[in-house]
């Protein structure tokens, strides 16, 4: 897949700017403050709708303006055209692909992989176990669109479950706990989805990585992923270890009025010659 061409408008320091890219490596050069991030900042909106620095989508369109667009042309085996529309007056983005109205972001995502390396991407070894969790989980998702709906899914159930358990601390009711327990049936079948798609992952993708590394290190360090779940259950026991994990917690989740177990809990290790990265490593 290439980005042929990038056209901006009214976003950031580009008023109106028009990029043909290369098919082969381009390299963006510029003195400081001049807009280099910010045209991959706009490549990145155009392969997911989500800003790359996190910044609210007001925040990147251009002072005194109302609006922002970027366009983009991609190819591959057929031509995809692009679009993101923001409108700071309405608070509402617009998605286009080949000039059709994209109604969920998640219908995009994966569509033109992506992937950013950029000094905050530290937070991978050295930040909270969350900034390791949705480093993996971005990285499925643009590579299986199943993944993405599972997890979309499940945080739905989870925000459904929590406002539940709040429910049920203030006031507690014996339907209440009825209906309780089908959120957790849901969480559970999709939690246990969510688990099985991230060992496949770590696997596969850990694998990846030693050879890689291998390239530049040979073997003096050895890279590792491991991933820590449920009380590290068997992988034939996950929905079964998940249900009683939820249910050996369930009175301090009422209590705590929130969702104890789960893959949103979980976390990942990243070792270099079996030391962890985030307590032995370098920033570099």
């Amino acid at each position: 897949m290439i980005l042929n061409n990038l056209e901006l408008t009214n976003f950031r320091l580009h008023r109106h700017t028009k990029i043909k890219f290369s098919e082969q490596l381009n390299y963006i050069v510029g003195g400081n403050g001049q807009g280099k991030t910010s045209l991959l900042e706009a490549i990145y909106y155009l392969c997911t709708s989500k800003n790359l620095s996190q910044s609210k989508d007001q925040e990147v369109v251009s002072f005194d303006e109302a609006f922002f667009n970027i366009k983009g042309k991609f190819s591959d085996l057929i031509n995809n055209n692009v679009e993101v529309i923001y409108s700071s007056k309405e608070n509402k983005k617009v998605l286009n692909l080949d000039e059709k109205v994209i109604k969920r972001a998640s219908n995009l995502i994966g569509k033109f992989p992506v992937v950013t390396l950029t000094p905050s991407d530290h937070s991978i070894t050295m930040g909270a176990p969350a900034d390791r969790r949705k480093f993996v989980d971005s990285v499925i998702s643009q590579a299986s669109n199943t993944y993405l709906k599972i997890l979309i899914d499940y945080n739905r159930t989870l925000r459904q479950r929590s406002a539940l358990l709040y429910q049920i601390k203030e006031n507690f009711q014996p339907q209440l706990i009825d209906q309780l327990e089908t959120w957790t049936e849901s969480l559970v079948k999709l939690g246990s989805e969510i688990i099985e798609h991230r060992i496949k992952f770590v696997k596969t993708f850990g694998e990846y990585i030693v050879e890689s590394y291998k390239t530049i290190m040979n073997n003096i360090e050895i890279p590792s992923i491991e991933y820590n779940y449920l009380n590290e259950s068997s992988d034939n026991e996950i929905h079964q270890t998940f249900r009683k994990e939820i249910e050996r917690m369930k009175d301090q989740e009422i209590i705590r009025a929130k969702n104890l177990v789960g893959p949103h809990r979980d976390e990942f290790l990243f070792k270099i010659n079996d030391l962890d990265l985030r307590k032995y490593g370098s920033q570099g």
